[in-house]
């Protein structure tokens, strides 16, 4: 008698302690889930006529229960977690205990200082940059400053944690770029080992894949790749007839810098590396700056400028020597310094009043129109 709609009592039994299975029920089982519960009941619960299939003293049977996970396991996780969190506070106070200047605590906080203090007191910061590649190591240093960090700690930690991060990603990058300039030195080898090289494929000599000129090869690609925008705007910059227009800028040495990035074959590997390493840091630095990319080149060129003059002799910045390509490629240790407040010069300007055509009351009592990217851009 057991069909879709009712129960063979008769040819039904019992399964474990007080379960019991009828015939219908093999194939025709159905499970949902229901919040936090599994749920296992019979797969039709509608007659065919649109009734509902249960009987009275036959209700269709439903058997829900939690899903929990084991509470050993759950206490266990719980201990593990509370465990390395205190752990890791524990080392962050000890941390903090041992560098006593890491808070700067040797100044007054900020609110303790007076106004002339706070506009005169510059900080600096510096980090020695040595990548992995002992070709690509010269010991340059980038330097950072700002009047608005509390001690040269805070500064130095500010400027590592963008250098060490745009640092390894330029080293990968050239070693990248190293791999791929082996196997394209090992396909024409090949091809020329099988008379099938093109006939205008100028193919110099074979070479080993540890050959370092692979790493110099792909460093100068990287650093023409990196630094193309900021030589297209010194070979602008140049061109112009108006000396007002560069600012001062010679337009000799700005050929000077164009040429020293299209033609940097004779320049040290490691000046190519930390170029690179300043353009990229000078962005990540930048922030919303990034958005003007002639406003960081003109930045770029004085931090290259400034540099170079440093390297000088006393007599030859006494006499106004001009940056020349040939001083471009000496292999001298140089540091390059980044004014953190210059390079992000205009940021808050435009958050106070970023509509160039309304006239809103600065923090200094004047009303000024509103600055835009395009604004902080035509200033480069």
């Amino acid at each position: 008698d057991g069909g879709r709609f009712s129960h063979d009592v008769e040819c039904s039994r019992v399964v474990g302690n007080n379960g019991r299975v009828y015939p219908e029920y093999f194939g025709l089982a159905g499970s949902t889930s229901q919040m936090m519960q599994h749920c296992v009941h019979p797969r039709f619960s509608v007659t065919l006529f649109g009734g509902k299939a249960d009987t009275v003293g036959h209700v269709i049977p439903q058997q829900c229960s939690f899903m929990a996970p084991s509470s050993m396991w759950m206490s266990t996780s719980i201990v593990l977690l509370i465990t390395v969190f205190s752990m890791q506070i524990l080392r962050m106070v000890v941390h903090w205990c041992r560098r006593d200047d890491f808070f700067c605590k040797r100044r007054a906080p900020r609110e303790e200082r007076t106004e002339n203090e706070e506009e005169q007191t510059e900080y600096v910061g510096y980090v020695t940059i040595k990548p992995q590649e002992p070709e690509l190591c010269g010991d340059h240093q980038i330097e950072l400053s700002s009047k608005r960090f509390r001690c040269n700690d805070e500064a130095g930690w500010w400027l590592w944690t963008h250098i060490s991060t745009q640092m390894n990603i330029l080293e990968n990058q050239v070693r990248t770029e190293a791999a791929a300039t082996r196997a394209f030195r090992a396909r024409r080898g090949h091809l020329k080992h099988h008379g099938r090289a093109p006939s205008n494929d100028n193919f110099e000599s074979e070479e080993s894949d540890d050959s370092p000129d692979a790493l110099a090869t792909a460093m100068r690609v990287v650093h023409r790749r990196t630094m193309e925008g900021f030589a297209s705007w010194c070979v602008y910059v140049a061109q112009s007839r108006w000396t007002t227009f560069r600012h001062g800028m010679n337009a000799e040495e700005l050929r000077a810098y164009a040429k020293a990035v299209e033609e940097n074959q004779e320049r040290p590997l490691p000046r190519l590396f930390v170029e690179a390493l300043l353009l990229r840091s000078m962005e990540s630095l930048g922030e919303q700056i990034l958005q003007c990319p002639e406003r960081i080149a003109y930045l770029m060129f004085h931090v290259l400028q400034e540099a170079a003059m440093s390297a000088m002799p006393d007599e030859a910045r006494e006499e106004g020597v001009l940056v020349t390509f040939a001083h471009l490629c000496e292999p001298a240790q140089l540091a390059f310094s980044i004014d953190l407040d210059k390079l992000q010069d205009g940021l808050a300007q435009m958050n106070a009043n970023s509509n160039p055509y309304v006239r809103k009351r600065t923090p200094e009592g004047k009303w000024e129109l509103g600055l835009n990217f395009d604004d902080i851009n035509e200033s480069g």
